[in-house]
């Protein structure tokens, strides 16, 4: 008997459109990002406050994304969330290489976003240097939950999308009294600069984030 493939698969790709399903021993994951015309997301992680960051996440980003995670084993948060933000980092990321030779990509970006008291800034730069830089204020850092995850667990999903677009991440969150309005400020900023990132610029035909021109 042959052994199920275990890895990232891409199924199709255009400059507009990729299709990618990822098999772990843990977790199958199937993610489509688009940006072409606006349609109905399609997004089921088993995590509702992760299917609404997702949510915040596309809506910013003006992109279309359908994403259904099944766990093959156990129901571990943290791992859905991180192979979550991996899968959207590997959406970008596949996104990313069909767009920088054809038409050329921006290749980072960076925003502050508010959610009523909260306030945060990320910036993204897709150039193959995969590193994370997260900052919580003390009141994150006291409260154990967001809804129905870990606030540790967001910070996995922000550090696997890092990770799976082998991009560099810096998040500050700079003030929250509530986790929810904090993860939704943050998922916020991320759509902002993954729409940056991939924003058309025909200068940088076959660039990426940095001057290096290679993503290796």
């Amino acid at each position: 008997m042959t052994a199920e493939k275990l890895g990232l698969f891409q199924i199709s790709a255009d400059v507009n459109h990729v299709v990618l399903e990822r098999k772990t021993k843990e977790l199958l994951i199937r993610g489509e990002l688009s940006l072409k015309n606006k349609v109905e997301p399609e997004i089921n992680t088993q995590v509702d406050f992760l299917d609404h960051m997702l949510d915040q996440v596309r809506f910013a980003g003006c992109f279309n994304l359908k994403l259904k995670l099944e766990a093959t084993k156990k129901r571990l948060l943290h791992t859905i969330c991180e192979d979550s933000g991996i899968m959207l980092g590997n959406l970008v990321l596949a996104l990313f290489k069909q767009r920088k030779d054809e038409v050329g990509v921006n290749g980072y970006g960076a925003s502050l976003r508010v959610m009523d008291e909260a306030r945060a800034r990320v910036c993204v730069s897709i150039e193959g240097r995969c590193n994370s830089f997260i900052e919580l204020p003390p009141s994150l850092e006291s409260a154990d939950h967001a809804e129905d995850v870990l606030n540790r667990d967001m910070v996995a999903f922000f550090e696997g999308f890092a990770q799976g677009c082998r991009a560099t991440l810096h998040l500050q969150i700079e003030r929250a009294n509530d986790p929810h309005h904090a993860w939704e400020a943050a998922c916020r900023a991320l759509g902002d600069c993954i729409r940056e990132a991939l924003r058309e610029n025909s200068w940088r035909i076959g660039e990426i984030g940095g001057i290096k021109g290679t993503l290796d």
